[in-house]
């Protein structure tokens, strides 16, 4: 799995943190999605991909203000730079398009 599970609101933090990669972060309740996978595999080297279950941490919902999900945020230096709400193909394309 390319997804590192993130299990803390520490773990969230520095995650944000990181400089100069894309941090992209799924959110689910049901695991990582076969898409999700592929782009994070294909793009590992511009890229640092995360997991989130809703189940165990429900308090991610807050931090990152999501109201359904499978949710995938790309941040960029600490900001967001795109969201993606119900892994739908085309948000996953426009998502992989920001790697490309």
């Amino acid at each position: 799995m390319v997804h590192t599970e993130l299990n803390s609101e520490e773990s969230f933090k520095n995650a944000l943190s990181t400089q100069g990669k894309y941090v992209l972060i799924y959110a689910h309740e049901d695991g990582v999605s076969d898409v999700a996978e592929k782009y994070s595999e294909q793009n590992a080297d511009k890229v640092d991909s995360y997991q989130v279950d809703l189940t165990k941490n429900p308090h991610v919902k807050h931090i990152m203000a999501m109201e359904s999900w499978p949710t995938v945020v790309v941040f960029k230096d600490g900001q967001e730079v795109k969201r993606a709400v119900g892994a739908k193909p085309e948000d996953m394309q426009a998502i992989g398009a920001l790697f490309a």
